[in-house]
């Protein structure tokens, strides 16, 4: 189950959508003395302003002229009235015509067969690596940054490893470990059977984990309590029923 949120949390959109660009009603950006870019505007993971503790966010106003882009997320971007109209358009008409309540039933009774006969439909075709994980999330560069130490990435969600396989392509840390975890058993395969994983197995474990599942499985096989350093989770609570949320 490939599905976002993060150590961090920002207004990220799917990689496949992203917002037409219109005029903001929120103050404009300041502007930079030099010739760098501003903090908010910068992709460099050394002067990314969200590098900061706590992160700092609501700086990345998108402007008229701005390619949208650039950023995977853009913060407090208030839509134009027609794109309200057209916001509000597609939620009544979902709220229309919801799922029946035998599909409901057999999805959430029945979630693993689902994923797995997703993920054996769409395997590595079907989603695009995150170009975006360094500049969204700063902290993954201290922890792949050559002599970091032991350092322990959790994935979870990982489906076809289009996270851990580009987080591990700019790994410098002989320490790093990655466990990418997901759900659906398929997905697990689709990692296991890539080219990438053989080249990145000293560093990489890929396990089938039910996030929502009780003690003593509320750990993935291998990993310690205690043990994680940075916690990955992309488009996930989404995919959980609602019921699952605590656990979790």
């Amino acid at each position: 189950m490939d599905e976002p949120s993060a150590t961090s949390t920002t207004n990220m959109q799917p990689e496949n959508q992203v917002p037409e660009p219109t005029p903001p009603t929120s103050p404009t950006a300041p502007e930079s003395p030099s010739d760098d870019p501003p903090p908010h505007r910068s992709h460099s993971p050394t002067t990314n302003q969200k590098r900061s503790s706590p992160f700092q966010f609501g700086s990345r106003f998108l402007l008229p002229d701005d390619d949208p882009y650039e950023f995977n997320a853009w913060d407090h971007v208030e839509p134009a009235s027609d794109d309200l109209e057209k916001i509000e358009a597609k939620i009544m008409a979902q709220k229309s015509s919801p799922v029946s309540p035998f599909d409901a039933h057999r999805f959430n009774t029945t979630p693993a067969k689902w994923w797995n006969r997703f993920y054996a439909h769409n395997t590595s075709n079907f989603f695009k690596d995150r170009k975006w994980l360094f500049q969204e999330f700063p902290v993954l560069t201290s922890v792949t940054r050559a002599g970091a130490g032991p350092k322990c990435v959790l994935e979870v969600g990982a489906g076809a490893g289009n996270t851990c396989f580009p987080v591990l392509r700019s790994n410098r840390n002989r320490e790093l470990r990655v466990w990418a975890c997901d759900f659906s058993s398929k997905a697990i395969d689709v990692i296991r059977t890539s080219e990438a994983y053989e080249e990145h197995r000293e560093h990489l474990r890929a396990e089938v984990w039910d996030l929502a599942s009780p003690p003593p499985n509320n750990l993935p096989a291998g990993l310690e309590e205690g043990a994680v350093d940075v916690i990955l989770m992309i488009f996930v609570f989404s995919a959980l029923h609602p019921s699952q949320w605590e656990q979790a």
